[in-house]
């Protein structure tokens, strides 16, 4: 049996109201039973992630931040920033465009253009600036930024934004249906993995991944059994070792059983 588990969240492990069911939560607590490592695996930060651990019941780790921070068994045992001069980049478009931008350093979140409903439920703190503050905010800090997340539900607004992130420095990838991930060239999910299984001492071989979006492609391509969901993108499909069936219809526990369990 594989010795570690890292799954995804947003239409992967959680369905589409970003519920995790009692079929995918008992699958997962099973193979930590069994005595599989267990890691989440997502553009989330770490407070977000790691809220999914403590409902299983189940001593893990998280690779957040699209492996920017990598935290086990709540030891930080990674933590990667993005270029200053990438994130003031980044920060300029979200500006011009009026989209929605989260800033997070591993440890609180500096949001722009954002709906404050969030902030009571955020397991870290999140401070709502203007722009003009944001602007003095970059100018005057060393940002230590992990990773910059942009939210835009207009699909087409969204690609457009795409366009004008693709000159910087920088991996940029969706994470969900409505945000584009802007972090470290060099940094994806599977250098937050690799460094969690240096620390584990496991090998990639033994690594089984369960992935739906463009921030996912990595750890699909280079884990020893890759699963992709049905509703993952085509491309991530393409790369696939196993296609299990969708974030509505439990794939997760499905993939588990069927080629892992």
């Amino acid at each position: 049996m594989k010795k570690l588990l890292c799954v995804d969240l947003d239409g992967t492990l959680l369905n589409c109201k970003k519920e995790l069911t009692e079929e995918n939560r008992q699958a997962v607590r099973l193979a930590y039973e069994r005595g599989m490592e267990i890691c989440i695996a997502s553009g989330r930060t770490y407070g977000a992630a790691s809220a999914y651990l403590k409902e299983m019941g189940i001593e893990g780790s998280v690779v957040a931040l699209n492996g920017g921070q990598v935290v086990h068994r709540d030891v930080e045992i990674l933590r990667e920033t993005m270029a200053a001069e990438v994130v003031r980049a980044a920060a300029r478009i979200i500006l011009a465009t009026g989209a929605c931008g989260y800033f997070n350093d591993g440890s609180r979140t500096i949001v722009v253009n954002g709906s404050q409903k969030w902030k009571g439920s955020n397991p870290q703190p999140m401070e709502f600036l203007s722009d003009e503050e944001l602007i003095h905010w970059l100018e005057s800090e060393q940002t230590g930024i992990i990773k910059v997340s942009i939210q835009e539900s207009d699909g087409e607004r969204l690609e457009m934004i795409r366009s004008c992130l693709s000159g910087l420095e920088a991996s940029i990838a969706k994470s969900d249906v409505d945000y584009l991930d802007v972090y470290g060239k060099q940094q994806s999910k599977w250098t937050g993995i690799e460094a969690l299984l240096r620390h584990l001492n496991i090998k990639a071989a033994d690594c089984v991944a369960f992935g739906d979006n463009e921030n996912d492609y990595e750890m699909i391509k280079h884990s020893g059994l890759g699963i992709v969901m049905s509703n993952g993108t085509e491309k991530l499909k393409a790369l696939a070792d196993r296609i299990t069936s969708s974030n509505e219809e439990n794939g997760v526990a499905n993939g588990l059983y069927k080629w892992v369990l």
